[in-house]
């Protein structure tokens, strides 16, 4: 048997060994990955399907708050001020 075998045989050994350990120490403080478990399961169960759009209503633009904030107004006189995500640094003429 050569040296390179031997030391092939030997860190197989040792990667198997530490696995080993490894799993042994999960299992012994498994309570601590109760939370991540939740987590997973939380996240699994909300789905990844879009939602559905939103109805559309006409509205007019009565102010711009900031770069990426307007104020609206809908027909039933309602005001609402929609921030536009995805959109920075847009250029208004100040009005």
């Amino acid at each position: 048997m050569s040296l390179f075998v031997a030391l092939n045989r030997l860190m197989r050994a040792a990667v198997i060994g530490l696995a080993c350990l490894a799993l042994w120490m999960v299992w012994e403080r498994r309570e601590r990955a109760r939370p991540w478990l939740d987590l997973y399961s939380v996240w699994e169960g909300a789905g990844h399907d879009t939602p559905p759009s939103l109805p559309l209503t006409p509205v007019v633009v009565t102010k711009v708050l900031e770069e990426n904030v307007v104020q609206v107004r809908d027909t039933n006189r309602v005001v609402w001020n929609v921030g536009l995500a995805g959109l920075g640094g847009v250029l208004t003429d100040g009005v």
